[in-house]
């Protein structure tokens, strides 16, 4: 009897001490495994919006004032707002040329004639993957298809393009870098007949880290389906896109505010120089 007992008070301890075991391995892996992400989502935070403002005349960090106050001081815009933009396809010609071919497709849409193709090639600064800064240059070659070959561009550069071809033209507009505004506040500028260019995902999908590169002793990061499209319009629960590989598209909010959370909140507007 005592013996039995025994045997049982030693299995009990046995269970009670595995069970002890796995929870603490288990919670170990789930540790190191968020450190891990924390680290490079930080990381791709310090490095991809290290942006380049040397050209300070090219990035504008003003935001325009519009009238869409009540006189109780409250922001009235209206619940459906859609924009009537003509997108630009990528394809085939620019396949991983989503910025440029974003930025050509709002260009458009403000009376410019366009050719996307001799657009990137003249305005676009490319430069080789793992000697090239996303906030400086496109790394890479946007008209290959080649995995490896062609990474995109940050925020910053699309500024510049947009600047130097506004003033090629000598164009009453002027690029604005918006990253940073949260994407509630962008649904104004579509209000005011804005188009906004977003970095967002590939149908906003999740992303992670694909490629990293070292220039100079900064770390560059770059996400899996990253993706740079229009935002054109809204309704109450959906985002909708001229989106240069399919057209117009519409996601709902929740997708797109976690898809542009992890593209660090990047968009760039041209506004006319009227407004301020």
């Amino acid at each position: 009897m005592q013996n039995g007992r025994t045997s049982l008070i030693f299995m009990i301890v046995s269970i009670v001490c595995l069970c002890a075991s796995v929870i603490f391995v288990m919670f170990t892996l789930g540790l190191r495994k968020s450190n891990i992400t924390i680290s490079a989502q930080e990381d791709a935070k310090e490095t991809s919006l290290s942006f380049n403002n040397d050209n300070s005349e090219d990035i504008h960090s003003d935001s325009p004032s519009f009238d869409n106050n009540t006189e109780d001081g409250n922001s009235e815009i209206p619940k459906h707002h859609l924009l009537p933009i003509v997108t630009f396809l990528q394809m085939p010609e620019l396949p991983n040329g989503c910025e440029i071919v974003s930025l050509a497709t709002v260009l458009r849409y403000l009376g410019f004639d366009i050719d996307k193709k001799e657009f990137a090639r003249d305005y676009l600064p490319c430069g080789p993957v793992g000697t090239t800064a996303p906030d400086v240059a496109y790394v890479g070659d946007p008209t290959s298809s080649k995995s490896g070959t062609a990474y995109g561009c940050l925020a910053p550069v699309i500024t510049r393009v947009a600047n130097k071809f506004l003033r090629d033209n000598e164009a009453d507009y002027y690029a604005v870098n918006l990253t940073g505004t949260p994407l509630c506040e962008l649904k104004e500028y579509v209000a005011n007949g804005i188009p906004v260019i977003m970095w967002t995902t590939l149908e906003m999908r999740k992303s992670q880290i694909t490629a990293t590169w070292t220039i100079d002793g900064t770390k560059y990061t770059w996400l899996t389906y990253s993706h740079c499209t229009v935002l054109t319009g809204y309704t109450a629960n959906d985002y909708i896109f001229a989106d240069p590989l399919y057209d117009l598209v519409s996601y709902s909010a929740d997708k797109v505010e976690s898809a542009y959370k992890a593209q660090y909140m990047q968009a760039v507007a041209i506004l006319p120089k009227i407004v301020k």
